[in-house]
């Protein structure tokens, strides 16, 4: 499988995720955003756990380029919202999604999951700080 598309594909995703993510903070009061968090870490328990008793070994989704495509697309846009929502850069959850979707060994998904969360961090502080949400814009400078 060409993994550039797909990688591609996930940045894409994830910088427009993390450009509405950045939105939503200030919309989104402390209750559904802890709502939020709570869900998020209920799934990734339960999938643990889940893991712990079905040792999980998946080749990746087989499907045409261009539906790998589309789907890292997805797949990244949520990433990259949860990930601006948190404030983090999402390799928590890329690297699971690269190894588990895509089928991508872990070192390689490990390292591209560092490529493309470096713009996806970029793009949520920008959008952050367009928010006003760094009130001492000294601290960024040192």
């Amino acid at each position: 499988m060409p993994l550039l598309p797909v990688i591609l594909g996930l940045n894409c995703g994830r910088n427009g995720g993390a450009y509405i993510g950045a939105l939503y903070t200030k919309k989104i009061s402390e209750h559904a955003f802890e709502k939020v968090i709570l869900v998020l870490l209920l799934f990734i328990g339960l999938l643990l756990i889940g893991e712990s008793f079905y040792l999980f070994v998946y080749r990746g989704m087989q499907a045409p380029l261009p539906v790998l495509i589309l789907i890292a697309l997805e797949f990244g846009t949520g990433i990259g919202m949860i990930s601006s929502l948190l404030g983090v850069a999402g390799g928590e959850l890329i690297i699971p999604t690269l190894i588990l979707v895509f089928g991508v060994d872990i070192k390689l998904a490990g390292t591209a999951g560092i490529l493309i969360s470096l713009p996806t961090v970029i793009t949520g502080l920008g959008r952050h700080y367009a928010n006003g949400a760094f009130t001492q814009k000294k601290i960024l400078l040192n």
